[in-house]
């Protein structure tokens, strides 16, 4: 069927080797995650809810995605490390420039 959403994760991970991205991509039955270097769904989900998936939420470490669906109800699928690949860790966000209390 037709996607009624698409959510990039936020966080970058790495499979076989490379360095990818995941996309959820939700439809009114089902849900498949795509790694972008690969036309084959990583992962598909069917029959989590009664009524049309309408949008997704990734935790920032690819942990956790939440699926909301037209009939007000929210899913939360949770992946054991690794699951869908390794995460890459962020840097930590540079000193803010001024002044520093001593």
């Amino acid at each position: 069927g037709a996607a009624t959403a698409a959510r990039a994760c936020p966080a970058l991970i790495t499979r076989g080797g490379a360095t990818t991205a995941l996309v959820a991509v939700c439809c009114a039955d089902a849900l498949a995650i795509y790694d972008l270097k690969n036309p084959e769904p990583v992962a598909v989900a069917r029959g989590l809810h009664y009524a049309p998936l309408t949008d997704a939420a990734w935790a920032p470490d690819a942990s956790c995605l939440v699926l909301a669906s037209a009939d007000g109800y929210l899913s939360f699928l949770r992946f054991d490390d690794g699951e869908l690949g390794a995460v890459i860790p962020r840097a930590p966000p540079p000193p803010p420039d001024g002044p520093r209390a001593v």
